[in-house]
């Protein structure tokens, strides 16, 4: 759902009830939530519509700094199993090297095609690697959510 009315732009409270529309538009289909207040019926287009309502408000807990050399150590360890197939772990490698990019803690040094696919080739910027890190090209949602497990995934490797 998305996080604002079609018809408003304003934020949907906690608690709204909300009608959701998936709209054909130009070939594309288009989600669109309006507040119950701002729905008129089905906008032009519409493949189905349907009733939600917005989650109360949680409190979110403090976020935990990570700490980017312990991320460089997981994604060095990660390395061999994800290599020999294991599809979760090449998902959460994929996405520790996406978070370690954005941190300036690694470069990418080369992007090669190979028979598997997309191959990044990383490099730390202490000199560390390389790392090579098949391109998954993940969702953002599903990089998002594998990120938010980083934590528990440091805390167990700790203990």
């Amino acid at each position: 759902m998305s996080k604002t009315c079609a018809a408003t732009g304003e934020p949907f409270p906690p608690g709204a009830a909300v009608r959701s529309a998936l709209v054909d538009q130009d070939g594309s289909q288009v989600r669109m939530d309006f507040l119950l207040d701002e729905w008129d019926g089905p906008p032009a287009g519409t493949i189905g519509h349907w009733a939600v309502r917005v989650p109360d408000a949680v409190e979110e807990p403090a976020a935990v700094p990570l700490d980017a050399d312990e991320l460089l150590a997981l994604l060095d360890s990660m390395g061999e199993t994800a290599d020999a197939g294991n599809e979760e772990q090449s998902r959460v490698r994929y996405t520790l090297a996406l978070l370690l990019l954005s941190e300036g803690r690694i470069e990418l040094t080369e992007a090669r095609d190979t028979e598997d696919g997309r191959l990044l080739v990383l490099t730390g910027s202490g000199g560390e690697g390389p790392y090579e890190v098949p391109d998954l090209a993940l969702p953002e949602e599903e990089v998002g959510g594998l990120e938010a497990g980083l934590p528990a995934l440091l805390k167990d490797r700790a203990d």
